[in-house]
C-alpha cells in the first residue's frame, strides 16, 4: 500500500486528466458549478436543479465547504477534484461507505464542464479513481450506482471493467416515465486482474508533481516563477523522459523568458522547438503538444499557418482546452479575422472563467467592441481576485491611466512592481504610463532600468528616446533611437515579425527631426513609411503621429481615423498620448473621441 499524495495534492494522473486534492480556494469553482452545467440534470436531479444562489445559499455553502478541511483528512481520500492536464478544473469523484459494509465503498463522478463532455475525460478519471481506491486500501468492493436513464454513466461503468450486477425495476417516476435503479461493482481480484492501469502519462507521480508545480508557476507570472518553472519541467523530464506535458511545459517557458529578454532568441527558439518537438513525438494525441508546437511557429517562425492548424488540432482533440481557444483567437484577430477572433476569446473565457491571464487577453477584444467599462471591468474583476498578482495590477493600471485615470493608474503601476521589480514588461508599462502623463525624467529612469538589466533591451532604447523627446534632447533622443533598431535586428535578423516595431521606431525618428527643425528629413521619414505601408505592417498611428508633427493636420487626421477603424493600440490612449498632443485642441480630435465612445468615458472618474 502507497500515498502518492504529495504537498500538491496530487492523487493520480494520466494522458487527459489528473486527480488532486480539494483546496480552499477550490470554493469558487464549486460555487459556479452549483448552478452551471448539464451535469446538474443526470445526478438526482429530483432533488433539484439550481439556476441561481441566494447571497445567503452562496454563504452558507461557502462555509460548509471551507469547514470540511477541519481535522485529519481521511486516506484514502474521499473526494478529489478532476482537472484536465494543465490544471484546469472540469469536476469531481467521491467514495462513500455503506452503513453496515465497510469493506464496500461506492463510488462517483461528476464532470461539471460541459465542453468536456464526451471526450473520454469522465471514463479516464473514473479509472483513475478507482486504481487509486483500490491500491491504497484494502477495501474488497466498489460499487456504482446510477439510473438506466443516463446511458453516458452506464457506458463508463463498462468500459473501466464494472460489472452490471442487477436492477431495481421501475423505482423511481421521473418526468412522466419509470426509470430503474442500476447497480455495478467491481471486487479486487477482477481489478487486479485486469491490472491496475497506471495512465498513459506518467507512472512516477513526483515527475507529475514537478509539472503541475511549473505550470502553477507559469501562472503566477513573474520572472522568478518562469525561471523556477524552467527548472522544475527540467527535473520533471529527468525524472520520467518519456512523459511528454514536461516538455510543453518547457516550450511555454522558453517563450516566456525569451519575452521578458532572460534567454537570447537564438537560445529560447532552440529549446522550445526541441522541447515541442518531443513532446508531439511523446504524445501525437494531446492537446497540450499542438499548442506548444503553435506557440513555437508563430513567436519564433511567423508561420501563421502552421500555428493556425495547430491550435484548430488541438482543439479537435480536447473542445474544452481554453488557452488552445485564446490562442487561436488571437492568430484570428491578427490575421484580419476580427469575428471569428471574438466567437473564439468568448469560447475561451467561458470555459475558463477564473483564469487571470485569459481574461487579460479578453481586454484587447473588448477594445476591438469599443467595451470600455467591460475592459476596465475584467482587468479590474483580476486585481480583486488575484491581489498579489503583479501582471494583474500592471495591467489594470497601464489601461486606466491611459484613458485618463493617471492617480488610479499610477497607485496600480506602484503596487505591480512592488510584487515583481524583475519584470522588464512591467517596467516598460510603467515607463509608457509616466510618458504619457508628461512625467518624462522619471520615464528616462524607468527606460535606463529596462537597458541596466538588459544593454540589447530594444524596448529599454525606444523608451528612452521618447522620454528624451519629451525632454527636448533630441540629439540624445535620436541616437537612442538608432541603438534601439540596432537591437531589433540583432534579436530578430530576418526582421518580419518585428517589421512594424521597426516602422514605429522610424516614425518617432522622424518626430525627433520635425521637432529639431529638420522638416525635409522628417518628411522624407514619412514618405518612406507610407511607402512601406502599402505592403508591410506600419501602424497608421505612426503615420498620423508624424503627420502631426510635420503641421500635417489634415493627412494626421485621415491616418488616426483608420487607426482608429483598424482598433490600434494608439485607441486607448488617445487622451493621453503625448505625440498627439498637438492635435486635442482641433474639433476634429473630438469627433473622433465620439466615433469611438470615448467621448464621455470615463464619466465623472477624470482626476481633478
Amino acid at each position: 500500500m502507497n500515498a502518492p499524495t504529495s504537498a500538491l495534492g496530487v492523487l493520480a494522473s494520466g494522458e487527459k486528466v489528473i486527480l488532486r486534492t480539494r483546496v480552499p480556494s477550490d470554493v469558487d469553482v464549486y460555487v459556479h458549478w452549483r448552478t452551471h452545467g448539464e451535469w446538474r440534470h443526470w445526478d438526482a436531479p429530483w432533488e433539484g436543479v439550481e439556476d441561481s444562489l441566494t447571497p445567503e445559499e452562496e454563504s452558507e455553502y461557502r462555509e460548509r465547504f471551507s469547514s470540511s478541511f477541519e481535522g485529519e483528512p481521511p486516506f484514502p481520500r474521499t473526494n478529489a477534484v478532476i482537472t484536465t492536464s494543465d490544471g484546469q478544473p472540469l469536476g469531481w469523484v467521491n467514495r462513500y461507505s455503506p452503513k453496515d459494509y465497510p469493506d464496500e465503498w461506492y463510488v462517483g463522478i461528476d464532470i461539471c464542464e460541459d465542453e468536456y463532455l464526451n471526450r473520454g475525460m469522465g471514463t479516464e478519471a473514473l479509472r483513475l479513481w478507482v486504481d487509486y481506491l483500490f491500491e491504497n486500501s484494502d477495501v474488497h468492493r466498489i460499487g456504482l450506482d446510477t439510473w438506466s436513464f443516463n446511458q453516458r454513466m452506464m457506458r463508463v461503468a463498462e468500459k473501466i471493467g464494472f460489472v452490471c450486477e442487477g436492477a431495481q425495476r421501475e423505482l423511481r417516476e421521473w418526468q412522466g416515465e419509470r426509470t430503474d435503479g442500476v447497480h455495478y461493482g467491481m471486487l479486487r481480484r477482477e481489478w487486479e486482474a485486469r491490472g491496475a492501469a497506471a495512465g498513459a502519462g506518467t507512472t512516477d507521480p513526483e515527475a507529475c508533481e514537478l509539472y503541475l508545480k511549473g505550470r502553477l508557476l507559469l501562472d503566477q507570472r513573474t520572472v522568478e516563477a518562469y525561471e523556477r518553472s524552467r527548472r522544475l519541467f527540467e527535473e520533471a523530464i529527468a525524472r520520467d523522459p518519456s512523459y511528454p506535458l514536461p516538455y510543453t511545459g518547457l516550450a511555454e517557458a522558453f517563450i516566456r523568458l525569451n519575452n521578458i529578454h532572460r534567454l537570447t532568441p537564438q537560445e529560447a527558439q532552440l529549446g522550445a522547438m526541441r522541447a515541442a518537438s518531443r513532446a508531439l513525438e511523446l504524445g501525437p494525441g494531446l492537446a497540450e503538444t499542438h499548442v506548444a508546437l503553435g506557440r513555437v511557429r508563430w513567436d519564433f517562425e511567423d508561420d501563421t499557418g502552421s500555428a493556425e492548424a495547430a491550435f484548430r488540432r488541438a482543439i479537435e482533440l480536447s473542445p474544452g482546452h481554453a488557452r488552445a481557444h485564446m490562442m487561436l483567437a488571437h492568430l484570428l484577430e491578427r490575421t484580419d479575422r476580427p469575428e471569428e477572433a471574438l466567437e473564439e476569446a468568448e469560447r475561451a473565457l467561458r470555459l475558463d472563467p477564473m483564469s487571470a491571464s485569459l481574461r487579460h487577453w479578453m481586454v484587447h477584444f473588448k477594445a476591438r467592441l469599443r467595451d470600455w467599462r467591460g475592459a476596465v471591468d475584467l482587468l479590474k474583476e483580476n486585481v480583486d481576485l488575484y491581489p498579489a498578482d503583479a501582471v494583474s495590477h500592471s495591467g489594470y493600471g497601464y489601461f486606466v491611466a491611459s484613458l485618463g485615470r493617471s492617480k488610479e493608474g499610477s497607485e496600480h503601476m506602484r503596487r505591480a512592481l512592488e510584487l515583481d521589480r524583475a519584470n522588464p514588461s512591467i517596467r516598460e508599462l510603467s515607463a509608457i504610463v509616466l510618458l504619457r502623463q508628461g512625467e518624462f525624467e522619471k520615464a528616462l529612469g524607468e527606460a535606463q532600468k529596462l537597458i541596466d538589466g538588459s544593454p540589447s533591451d530594444h524596448d529599454g532604447h525606444a523608451l528612452t528616446g521618447e522620454a528624451l523627446m519629451g525632454l527636448s534632447r533630441y540629439e540624445e533622443a535620436i541616437a537612442a533611437f538608432s541603438r534601439a533598431k540596432e537591437a531589433i535586428r540583432a534579436h530578430d535578423p530576418e526582421g518580419h515579425p518585428s517589421a512594424q516595431f521597426i516602422a514605429g521606431i522610424d516614425g518617432m525618428l522622424g518626430i525627433a527631426y520635425a521637432r529639431q527643425g529638420d522638416i525635409d528629413r522628417g518628411e522624407e521619414v514619412l514618405r518612406d513609411l507610407i511607402e512601406r505601408s502599402e505592403t508591410g505592417p506600419v501602424a497608421r498611428s505612426t503615420l498620423a503621429a508624424l503627420s502631426f508633427a510635420l503641421g500635417e493636420a489634415d493627412e494626421g487626421f485621415a491616418w488616426l481615423r483608420e487607426a482608429c477603424q483598424r482598433t490600434e493600440s494608439i485607441v486607448v490612449a488617445l487622451r493621453t498620448s503625448p505625440w498627439l498632443h498637438d492635435a486635442r485642441s482641433d474639433p476634429r480630435f473630438a469627433e473622433i473621441l465620439e466615433t469611438v465612445g470615448l467621448a464621455d468615458y470615463p464619466p465623472d472618474e477624470q482626476d481633478s
